[in-house]
This record gives C-alpha cells, sequence and structure tokens, in this order.
C-alpha cells in the first residue's frame, strides 16, 4: 500500500477509490492518512451496475444492506468519502441513506451523469454538499465538450 500511496502522490493524484472487499479497509485508509495525507481515500460503496442490487442492496451485514455496512465503515475509519453511483437501480432513498451514515463533512464522488443517463437533480437534492458529480463520457466523446461541460455547471450552479 505504501508503494502505491508513494506513486499516486508523486504523479499528482488528490485522492485514490478504495476496494473495501478486499477486507483491508481500515489498515489501507490508516496507512493512506499517515504516510500521504494530502490524499484522499474514496470508498467504493453502492454501484449502479445491475449485479449491485444482489452484492450491495440485498446482501445484509450486521443487520443492515452491505452498502449501509460499508457507509458505516468509512464514517468508523475516517475515509474521506464514498462511490455511489447515480444510474440504474440507485435511489435518491440509497444516496440519503449514504449521506446520512457518513455525514455531510464527507465527499461523495457519483459516477452516472450525462452518458449513463444518472439523473442529476436526484443526486443533489439527495446528496447534500459535498458532491463530485463525474460526467465524463458525455463530455469527453461530444462534439462540442466544452459546450456540454457549460451545461452542467449551469445546472449545478442553478441548485446552489
Amino acid at each position: 500500500m505504501e508503494s502505491a500511496l508513494f506513486h499516486i502522490g508523486k504523479w499528482g493524484y488528490e485522492a485514490l477509490t478504495l476496494n473495501p472487499f478486499l477486507g483491508n479497509m481500515e489498515e489501507a485508509i490508516a496507512v493512506a492518512h499517515k504516510h500521504r495525507p494530502e490524499i484522499g481515500v474514496i470508498v467504493l460503496t453502492l454501484t449502479s451496475n445491475p449485479e449491485a442490487v444482489v452484492y450491495q442492496k440485498e446482501a445484509i451485514l450486521g443487520g443492515r444492506p452491505l452498502y449501509q455496512a460499508i457507509a458505516q465503515d468509512v464514517r468508523k475509519y475516517g475515509a474521506d468519502g464514498c462511490v455511489v453511483g447515480a444510474a440504474g437501480h440507485i435511489t435518491e432513498e440509497d444516496i440519503s441513506a449514504v449521506r446520512g451514515i457518513i455525514g455531510e463533512d464527507k465527499v461523495l464522488l457519483v459516477p452516472g451523469i450525462g452518458a449513463q443517463r444518472g439523473d442529476p437533480m436526484k443526486v443533489i437534492v439527495a446528496g447534500g454538499k459535498n458532491l463530485l458529480m463525474n460526467v465524463g463520457r458525455e463530455i469527453i466523446y461530444s462534439d462540442n465538450p466544452k459546450r456540454i461541460a457549460e451545461k452542467y455547471r449551469e445546472l449545478f450552479k442553478k441548485t446552489r
């Protein structure tokens, strides 16, 4: 982990996403914050792929859906935020549940806006503050990336 953090920092990244399913979330967060405190750790919590319904929403750990148990560990171990998708089966209630568990001080990294047709308003309403919404493919594959980026910037400005 330390070697990876060294290179992540050297290459200029400001954050990394951590997969909690490898079972070393507590240790990985502690090592990251000790050795590279300037690098945020954002934990994969609820993805929008169809299989996530079974593995992250219907699977129960400690009496709650797995994605909520992961969010609880994000709070417990001091990670900097969660990855929560915006598309497919993800509901406002799912996003609100994660936000309620992790608190307003943590970041929600939300992929799935744009090409995957995730609803940005759903995310803004349910996600509160400290949102980092990814609108990657719709912008980079557009004939006019600047125009698409400006469209989203204006939408987000109207809601704040």
